[in-house]
């Protein structure tokens, strides 16, 4: 979580600087067919013996949220909901990747959106710093 945190607390800097350089491109979309294929044969499972099971979620359930938060253009929703998937355990190597890929393209994606002016965006990051970081 910290990680997430750190990159986030990175991505406004980052996304000023580029602003200053006068680079306005924004990328088209984040692509998550790597995240559904990585999570398509996935079992709603059982929850980890520690785990409440009335408040578990699947990771398949999870990471079918993230897929419509991003279909919806919600990239906050679908941050939060990675960072879930993230600590999640029992994943196997590709559905990490997949997490990642998924988590660093979102993340692109809002830090274009602050170059770009875009202050809801700014807002969106700045409200994840805070939520992530408790």
């Amino acid at each position: 979580m910290k990680k997430i945190v750190l990159t986030l607390t990175c991505i406004i800097p980052v996304a000023l600087f580029v602003a200053g350089c006068g680079e306005k491109e924004i990328p088209e979309k984040v692509e998550v067919n790597q995240l559904e294929e990585a999570f398509a044969g996935a079992e709603t499972n059982e929850p980890p013996p520690d785990v409440n099971p009335e408040v578990y979620i699947p990771p398949k359930q999870i990471a079918e949220e993230v897929v419509n938060r991003v279909r919806q253009n919600n990239y906050e929703g679908a941050a939060v909901r990675l960072n879930e998937l993230q600590r999640q355990r029992g994943l196997s190597k590709r559905q990490r990747m997949a997490v990642h890929q998924t988590m660093r393209q979102v993340q692109q994606r809002m830090a274009a959106r602050i170059a770009a002016g875009d202050k809801s965006a700014r807002e969106e990051a700045e409200f994840l710093q805070r939520r992530l970081a408790r």
